[in-house]
């Protein structure tokens, strides 16, 4: 049997959930992904704009906005065609596909993967 909530339990979720998100947040974000053209890319399978969103996105996570901004504009932005390269051009065998990925291990400030003969050549640093 499910338990039951009292008045104030539910007053007290009603609060949370108001506060948590403004009630057009869905709709806002709809707005948004449309009006940068993420829809459009996903009903088209855009995969360099895909990515550029998504890195982008991530980019900012765990870090303050200004850091993160400050450290792509000095460094510049990664690219889909750049992480291709490099991934093409790498002799490691773990960077060929999907299912060879397993075992990689690649640890870039332990300096250490699972191909360690090849971890000066290897595309991911």
């Amino acid at each position: 049997m499910a338990p039951t909530l009292g008045r104030s339990e539910v007053q007290l979720l009603s609060r949370v959930v108001t506060m948590a998100a403004s009630p057009s947040f869905l709709r806002d974000l709809r707005g948004d992904l449309s009006r940068t053209g993420i829809v459009t890319a996903i009903r088209t399978h855009d995969t360099k704009t895909l990515f550029r969103w998504i890195v982008s996105a991530l980019s900012y996570q765990g870090i303050s906005d200004s850091v993160a901004t400050s450290y792509m504009d000095s460094h510049g932005r990664v690219s889909a065609n750049a992480v291709h390269t490099a991934i093409r051009s790498s002799p490691c065998p773990k960077l060929k596909g999907y299912w060879t990925f397993e075992g990689c291990d690649y640890r870039k400030d332990a300096r250490r993967c699972g191909e360690p003969r090849l971890m000066g050549q290897c595309g991911l640093g």
